[in-house]
């Protein structure tokens, strides 16, 4: 397996959202121009995350393939192009940070050759989370435009097929399973680890954890050893789209259980978070097929299937006073043994030195190429500088 295919768990982006008031019925409008079509898009990964290049009147564009949350467009276009306002909303993130939203209709969006016509979407600042900054990511392929279509999503070759009627290619693939939607056609999955189910899981491409659960769900894993020795996770989470550092109490474990149709996947990240979804730790071991029509989900084993999970134990983030610092550490792993704490502030990366011109950014593209070790100098509560080598080790 190549080195630059390897996963990082130092960011961990979710972009889920919610109404917090009723939703509105424009997400409800849209189709696709054509009736009877086959298309394919090579696409772009960047830590586990999916960017497809995206066509609006003429300009392309790079757009996050996210089923966890409605179309949406970044504030430049919208300012670029001043789209009708359509309706407005609250939103809410998946670190349950809110926000007010305008939805504009944008008229017809291309994937592809395929034209997506009278698409709704709503209108974000993409430059509010730091990872997602550094990916220059300008709206999202979003759950309410992905439900026109029946899609074929290969992580491991870098493609999705998408169409008017894929079953050709579903009727191949190994694992099968049901699923309902909610309001804005998020894909919502029973999902079985063991012996025990878990009610509506969140199929989430804009997540790249793992299984994202309740405390009380994740509890009852560990009590019926469904998964492996578990790491708390000690300090604060930045995942929402909207940016925000949150406190969190989490917990982080692996597990080996769960079933997908008759498809055993094994090495999931499984996390107390309370999102309930399962992100593209988990899914990048899949080719994953969604049809809307009948509402089935199908699984296939992709090139990435047997891929561990890997870590160097801590999760970073970005800060106007601080580049780049350590957000939270995992309880019990190296990094914790040799003293790394929350807060303390990154100097050095590698080759990369943020008191002399590197970024937040060149951070993000060196853990993209997920080192063997990463070398770090770093400042401690004394204010005393220290240098740490972490490997990226398999957690036990």
């Amino acid at each position: 397996m190549a080195k630059t295919k390897l996963a990082l768990a130092l960011f961990i982006i979710s972009l889920a959202y919610s109404c917090l008031l009723k939703p509105p019925v424009v997400l409800q409008y849209g189709g696709v121009l054509e009736s009877d079509y086959i298309d394919t898009v090579n696409v772009e990964l960047r830590n586990r995350l999916i960017i497809v290049p995206v066509t609006i009147k003429g300009k392309s564009y790079r757009f996050l393939f996210d089923t966890g949350a409605p179309f949406s467009i970044s504030r430049e276009i919208q300012d670029e192009f001043d789209f009708k306002l359509i309706s407005k909303g609250n939103i809410i993130d998946s670190d349950n940070n809110r926000e007010k939203v305008d939805y504009v209709s944008v008229g017809n969006t291309i994937i592809g050759k395929t034209e997506f016509i009278d698409q709704t979407a709503f209108v974000a600042d993409f430059k509010a989370n730091a990872v997602l900054n550094c990916f220059e990511i300008d709206g999202i392929v979003g759950s309410n435009l992905i439900r026109h279509a029946d899609w074929l999503i290969d992580m491991s070759n870098k493609q999705i097929l998408f169409g008017s009627d894929l079953n050709e290619f579903f009727q191949v693939m190994e694992g099968e399973q049901t699923f309902n939607t909610d309001f804005q056609y998020d894909i919502e999955l029973d999902l079985q680890l063991g012996s025990d189910v878990f009610k509506k899981i969140k199929l989430d491409y804009g997540s790249n954890g793992g299984l994202d659960l309740p405390r009380i769900q994740f509890q009852s894993l560990e009590n019926h050893h469904l998964i492996h020795q578990g790491y708390e996770i000690i300090g604060e989470k930045q995942t929402g789209l909207l940016g925000e550092v949150v406190q969190s109490e989490r917990k982080l474990s692996i597990s080996d259980s769960l079933l997908l149709g008759d498809l055993q996947v094994n090495d999931i990240e499984v996390q107390i978070g309370g999102n309930d979804v399962i992100g593209t730790q988990a899914l990048e071991k899949l080719v994953v097929g969604i049809n809307f029509n009948e509402k089935k989900i199908h699984f296939s084993p992709s090139l990435d299937y047997d891929k561990p999970f890997r870590t160097y134990g801590f999760y970073s983030g970005h800060s106007d006073e601080k580049e780049v610092y350590v957000l939270a550490v995992f309880k019990g792993t190296a990094a914790d043994s040799i003293g790394l704490n929350g807060g303390m502030q990154i100097m050095k990366a590698n080759q990369l030195d943020f008191e002399n011109g590197s970024n937040f950014c060149d951070y993000v593209d060196l853990l993209g190429k997920a080192p063997d070790s990463l070398i770090l100098e770093v400042v401690d509560d004394s204010l005393e500088r220290r240098k740490v080598v972490l490997s990226y080790s398999i957690l036990e």
